[in-house]
C-alpha cells in the first residue's frame, strides 16, 4: 500500500513539477538572450557611433588644419588604448597623397566590402562587436568640406575605420546572471516539490481513508446465495 501511495503521489506531482521546471528553464534562456540583444543594440547604436563620430571628426579636422602627419599617430595611439581601432585608406586617395603602406589598406573581406560599397557594416565576431564605417568625401561632413583636401568627386569612398569593442566582460556578467537564475530556479523547484507533495498528501489521505472504509463496508455486506431448487408441479 505504501509503494502504491508513493506512486500515486508522484504520478500527480511529476507533471506539475515538469512544467514548472521547463518554465524556469525557458525564462532563464530567454532572459539571457534578450539581455545579450539589449547589450549588442546599445553598443551598436551608442558606443560604436560615439567612437565613429569622434574619430572621423578628429581626422577631418587634422586634414583641414594640414597637420595630420604630425597629429594622426599620437591620436590613434591614444584611441587604441581605449578601443581596438584601424584606419583604412582606399586607393582613391593615392593620386593626391601617394601610395601608402600595405597595412594601411583593407585587411579582410569586410573591409573591402565597405570600401567598395560605401555602406557601413556591424557584425558580431565571437565575444566582440565590430563596426566598419566608410569615410565618404562630402562637401558638408560634420561642418567640414572634405573636397577641400581631396581632389575627388563627392561621394567617393576615401577609406574607412574599423572599430572593435570586446564584450567578454558583459557576456560574462550575463552568464553569471543566468547561472544565478538557474540556481534560484532549482531552489524554487525543490520548494514547489515539497509544497505540491504536501498538498497531494492532504488531498490524498482523506480519499484513501474513504476508499478503505468503502472496502470494509463491502466486506461486511454478504449477498445471500439462492440454494433452493425450483419446484415442479
Amino acid at each position: 500500500m505504501k509503494l502504491m501511495d508513493i506512486s500515486i503521489k508522484w504520478k500527480l506531482a511529476a507533471p506539475i513539477l515538469f512544467f514548472i521546471t521547463m518554465g524556469i528553464a525557458i525564462i532563464t534562456v530567454v532572459t539571457g538572450y534578450k539581455t545579450e540583444s539589449i547589450v549588442l543594440h546599445e553598443v551598436e547604436h551608442s558606443t560604436l557611433l560615439g567612437y565613429r563620430d569622434t574619430i572621423l571628426n578628429t581626422l577631418t579636422t587634422m586634414m583641414i588644419a594640414n597637420n595630420i602627419k604630425e597629429t594622426k599617430k599620437p591620436f590613434l595611439e591614444q584611441m587604441q588604448s581605449i578601443v581596438e581601432l584601424r584606419v583604412i585608406r582606399s586607393e582613391a586617395v593615392d593620386g593626391d597623397f601617394g601610395k601608402g603602406n600595405a597595412e594601411d589598406y583593407d585587411a579582410d573581406a569586410l573591409d573591402r566590402e565597405v570600401i567598395e560599397t560605401g555602406v557601413e557594416r556591424v557584425v558580431v565576431e565571437g565575444a566582440s562587436i565590430r563596426g566598419v564605417y566608410p569615410y565618404i568625401a562630402k562637401a558638408e561632413f560634420m561642418g567640414k568640406n572634405c573636397l577641400s583636401c581631396h581632389n575627388v568627386k563627392e561621394g567617393t569612398v576615401l577609406g574607412a575605420i574599423s572599430i572593435r569593442v570586446p564584450l567578454t566582460e558583459s557576456f560574462g556578467r550575463i552568464r553569471a546572471m543566468q547561472y544565478l537564475y538557474g540556481v534560484l530556479g532549482l531552489c524554487g523547484v525543490i520548494a514547489m516539490a515539497i509544497i505540491v507533495l504536501g498538498l497531494i498528501h492532504l488531498i490524498h489521505s482523506p480519499l484513501k481513508d474513504l476508499i478503505a472504509k468503502v472496502r470494509r463496508v463491502g466486506k461486511d455486506i454478504r449477498i445471500p446465495r439462492s440454494t433452493g431448487k425450483a419446484k415442479t408441479k
